[in-house]
């Protein structure tokens, strides 16, 4: 049924199609889009075709999962009085599927109004495209399973971070999250309904394992799906290995940084910049009491006022 739909404006029908007299009163069967004008789907689908990223070296397959209404709204006031009605149109939602074809990034075009994107099984690392790129705005649902992404810190602030639907990166090289981030995230995106984690490495030391183990706690029963799956890194004799992040508790996952600590291995203990301010702090304040000691001492035995003490007015 392409004939009827123009070759090169989406909004006209072709030759063919202009000769069709009650074109406006043909609608989809049951089976696909149930009671929805025929012209306007197959326009849609036409253009989807044109826009589909299924050449070399994506060759992904675009499906219009469905089309829905949206409301024209209030237009300008009539001269009689009240306001004149928008005609409503069709808005199609797009899945596009580039599952398992060796892709190293994520396309760089999108066809309009795409819902959903699946890349899994490829070897993905970069998913700045969700943050930076606008045809993925508006991409709701992503399934990023099987890739090689290492982390999602770029997604921080970004516009998609605070509207999508679901982010799945099961099977991944994820050893860290940037919680603070997707907590706010969530917290502000009332779409927000799953996001999985399962199967990655995560790192369970000290420094970042109670924060994730918090996250998972707080969210396991909505929008984190797959709790049990997020399990610490595999590493032969240490006893975290395997287990729930979820599961630990404070004293188990901060019991060997502490054993480091005392036999003086600091090499994986973070020092963040507001430690070294205090421990500076601390160095001053022990030099100033340590210096006013010896000059109350040098005073009772000696009579000698200090130095700075001389030159004041």
């Amino acid at each position: 049924m392409r004939w009827v739909v123009a070759d090169k404006d989406l909004a006209s029908p072709s030759r063919l199609g202009r000769r069709i007299a009650d074109r406006d009163k043909m609608v989809c069967s049951e089976d696909s889009f149930p009671g929805k004008p025929l012209f306007q789907v197959m326009s849609l689908n036409k253009h989807l075709h044109d826009q589909c990223p299924d050449g070399h070296p994506w060759h992904c397959l675009c499906h219009m999962h469905n089309v829905v209404w949206h409301s024209g709204g209030e237009g300008g006031l009539r001269p009689g009085g009240g306001r004149s009605k928008r005609p409503d149109w069709l808005v199609p939602m797009i899945t596009v599927d580039c599952s398992n074809r060796n892709l190293t990034k994520l396309p760089s075009r999108l066809p309009d109004n795409t819902t959903t994107l699946s890349v899994k099984g490829n070897k993905i690392s970069d998913i700045r495209p969700l943050a930076t790129n606008e045809d993925y705005r508006d991409v709701r649902d992503v399934y990023l399973d099987d890739n090689e992404v290492t982390s999602i810190d770029v997604l921080e602030g970004s516009y998609w971070l605070l509207n999508f639907r679901l982010l799945s990166l099961r099977g991944n090289q994820i050893t860290k999250l940037p919680v603070y981030a997707i907590d706010a995230a969530i917290e502000s995106n009332s779409r927000a309904w799953g996001i999985y984690l399962g199967k990655n490495p995560w790192d369970c030391a000290c420094s970042s394992a109670p924060a994730l183990r918090d996250f998972l706690a707080k969210y396991g029963s909505t929008v984190a799906r797959d709790v049990q799956d997020v399990r610490c890194a595999f590493a032969e004799g240490d006893d975290l290995s395997l287990e729930p992040v979820v599961e630990l508790s404070r004293s188990e996952v901060c019991l060997d940084g502490l054993g480091d600590w005392v036999h003086g291995d600091w090499s994986d203990i973070p020092i963040e910049p507001l430690d070294v301010i205090n421990i500076i702090m601390l160095l001053l304040l022990i030099f100033i009491l340590s210096k006013l000691a010896y000059d109350c001492f040098i005073y009772r035995r000696t009579g000698r006022l200090p130095w700075i003490v001389t030159k004041l007015p």
